[in-house]
């Protein structure tokens, strides 16, 4: 199998991929802490 001439390519699709795994992560984490403070002041 020959390399790659451009490596780069590889190496920006793998951050994009961290990027978006990290945002989908924060997506998913923001609200659980609001979901329970919202619980424990009796608001839901």
């Amino acid at each position: 199998m020959p390399k790659p001439i451009n490596g780069s390519r590889a190496i920006a699709i793998t951050e994009e991929e961290g990027v978006m795994r990290g945002v989908l992560l924060w997506l998913l984490g923001i609200p659980i802490p609001i979901i329970i403070l919202l619980y424990v002041f009796h608001v839901v």
